[in-house]
């Protein structure tokens, strides 16, 4: 047969099939892979059972081109039937709908070919039947209402923001008609998205499939290597690095992983879990911490009890609690608060005081805090920290004697790099009893604009906002936040202990430069702040990648012995050397502070030994007009600047922050 007669007898054959309704059986229009899966969802259709059916599918397998031939064929085949297609965006459904139909037109007849219409979002068949599509953004699901539907197709719904209402305004309209849901899409940025539950759901019942152009009868090996290729150099990565990213697992490998890009403490990782998830034992010597979130607009009160170890520098988050704010009034809550510290520590009084506030530190305070300072407080815990402006926190110290100190204010993009160096260098513990906690460390994403985590139908990320921690300074008593450090605290330089004899706020607003070492340990400065570097203090706007830095390791055993502060003259501190990753200017404006530390004026910040004038993050950060962000915005920096549109930080473990 010539190659002439072959095409001709090709088409004739596809607009049989598109006569019949089962255009999607023609190996040129739907692979055999394709095929299979339609035949599931075809065999469910005749039986008129109604369920819904669920694609795991990674990118380039040709889900979305599958169910929309599938759709244009049943519309055909049955006669007046209603589909409701929906996508992410107006935008991205109109950019998977035109084009496909328009391929797959070709081959209809005539006397049989649906017409589309744009502007109201249509595809209207001859004999009646009509698919009707459009996004899921900005409330334009609400086009696709209706009184009854035989066929709802949710592409890509692994990525609605709100999943679940858009199932709520169009599943009851299968009521009637006995009609198919069929969700199809990679999977999600977060395991705690809704659609995973869906996965689950339809993976333990039968009616789901994952596929990747790894199993793809399209493509060759030499196809899927041309693909990874071509993914590492769109994305300017080397092939392996493009193939052990959580992206690449995720879209390509239909992997449901956290998305590295996106993820709160991309730092916690399988291993670093493995290292730091463990029934850590209490040692005899140790400040407890409580830190609490007031739940508001829905969200429940979190709350974290955890203990730091003198001897191992380390923090330990031994316990969690969860309530749900809409139904717990603030007696409830503290009842179970003071259950939980009383189980944990002992605590058998709760006096409205902590034993962890001095009267240098009131001085900052509002005058309605000064209460909480006692010479016969409880020892412990150590300290509370929560949002000083919640009314709830108020009440527990007024009503209930839960003393909670107000929380500072900071950028959270900051406070999140801390807890991620914490966790690289395995000085943030967690017992494996915080199963919620351990949850969303894995699932909490920044949302789209990095002002607050991404919410989800489960939680908000309350408990992760319960880890966040200040610039910390490596002091007698273990890390501390720089702007709680007053006269007579004791540091730790490279020789020992030495005293703090200042601490104040210098200038206002001052240009930022932002160091990453290759510990992930980060320090933001002003250009002329000093770095030990070789043996000698180097400017921060001297220091090039690869300048070797001297950064904290371990107090020397000596100071471990007793909770008294140890001695001035002791043994040099462990160190070790890291290397420079990063160094730039941020564009940002903040005001710093100053440490004037007696004798060797140095100390560790945030684990690298610095010199004076650390840069302490203000809430009024703001573009200098000077210094414009470079093209590729560091991922910190975007977080900053995000966070001066969004809602502010919550607080932290040791030193909280509180609301803007």
């Amino acid at each position: 047969m010539t190659t002439e007669l072959a095409t001709a007898a090709s088409l004739a054959l596809k607009q049989e099939l598109w006569r019949r309704g089962e255009a999607w059986k023609h190996p040129d229009i739907c692979d055999d892979l394709q095929r299979a899966w339609l035949q599931r969802v075809r065999t469910a259709v005749d039986k008129g059972r109604r369920g819904s059916f669920l694609q795991r599918w990674g990118r380039q397998v040709g889900k979305s081109w599958a169910n929309i031939a599938f759709a244009l064929s049943e519309m055909q085949r049955r006669p007046g039937i209603i589909i409701r297609y929906a996508a992410l965006t107006g935008k991205s459904c109109l950019a998977i709908v035109k084009p496909t139909f328009e391929a797959l037109e070709v081959a209809m007849p005539q006397e049989i070919r649906p017409v589309l219409l744009e502007q109201k979002g249509t595809i209207a068949a001859p004999n009646g039947s009509v698919m009707v599509f459009a996004g899921t953004d900005a409330e334009q699901f609400d086009r696709l209402r209706g009184p009854k539907a035989h066929l709802i197709m949710l592409d890509e719904s692994s990525f609605y923001a709100e999943l679940e209402r858009v199932e709520a305004a169009l599943l009851p309209q299968l009521n009637t008609t006995h009609g198919l849901v069929l969700y199809f899409s990679t999977p999600p940025e977060s395991p705690a998205h809704p659609w995973t539950r869906r996965d689950a759901a339809h993976q333990a019942s039968g009616d789901w499939s994952k596929e990747t152009v790894y199993t793809c009868p399209r493509y060759s090996q030499a196809d899927v290597v041309e693909i990874e290729e071509a993914e590492a150099k769109r994305l300017l990565m080397t092939r392996d690095a493009l193939l052990a990213s959580t992206w690449w697992r995720r879209e390509y490998h239909a992997d449901i992983v956290t998305e590295e890009t996106r993820a709160a403490l991309p730092a916690w990782t399988d291993e670093a879990a493995a290292a730091l998830v463990a029934e850590w034992q209490r040692p005899a010597h140790f400040d407890a911490y409580t830190s609490a979130d007031p739940g508001k607009t829905g969200d429940p009160h979190a709350t974290l009890f955890g203990f730091h170890d003198f001897a191992t520098n380390t923090v330990t988050i031994e316990d969690e609690l969860e309530l749900r704010s809409a139904t717990t009034h603030v007696g409830a809550w503290a009842t179970e608060l003071q259950a939980k510290e009383s189980t944990l520590w002992g605590v058998n009084r709760w006096e409205g005081t902590l034993s962890g506030v001095g009267l240098e530190q009131l001085k900052d305070l509002d005058e309605k805090f000064h209460r909480v300072y006692s010479a016969n407080a409880p020892r412990q815990p150590f300290l509370r920290v929560s949002d000083n402006d919640s009314k709830c926190t108020v009440d527990m110290a007024l009503q209930h004697g839960v003393a909670f100190l107000p929380s500072d204010r900071h950028d959270k993009w900051q406070w999140v790099d801390t807890v991620n160096q914490l966790i690289r260098e395995r000085r943030l513990r967690i017992h494996p009893r915080c199963v919620r906690l351990l949850e969303q460390m894995r699932s909490t994403l920044w949302n789209r604009t990095r002002s607050e985590w991404e919410r989800t139908d489960r939680d908000h990320g309350d408990l992760v906002d319960c880890t966040l921690a200040g610039t910390m300074v490596e002091t007698s008593t273990g890390p501390r936040a720089i702007e709680t450090l007053r006269s007579g605290d004791l540091v730790w330089t490279r020789f020992g202990l030495r005293k703090v004899i200042t601490s104040a706020r210098t200038k206002k607003e001052a240009p930022i430069w932002r160091v990453e070492a290759s510990n992930g340990a980060v320090v933001f400065a002003t250009a002329d702040h000093p770095f030990f570097v070789d043996g000698q203090w180097v400017r921060l706007q001297d220091l090039t990648v690869s300048s070797i830095l001297l950064a904290w390791f371990a107090a020397p055993p000596s100071s471990r012995t007793t909770l008294a502060a140890p001695p001035h003259a002791v043994d040099g501190v462990q160190t070790r050397q890291v290397l420079v990753r990063d160094v730039r200017p941020t564009g940002l404006l903040a005001a710093t502070y100053n440490l004037h530390v007696e004798g060797d004026h140095e100390y560790f910040a945030n684990g690298i030994l610095v010199h004076n004038c650390l840069v302490y993050l203000c809430r009024n950060v703001r573009w200098h007009r000077d210094c414009r962000p470079p093209p590729m915005v560091d991922r910190g920096l975007q977080l900053a600047m995000a966070a001066m549109r969004g809602p502010g930080p919550d607080f932290g473990l040791m030193v909280g922050r509180r609301r803007r």
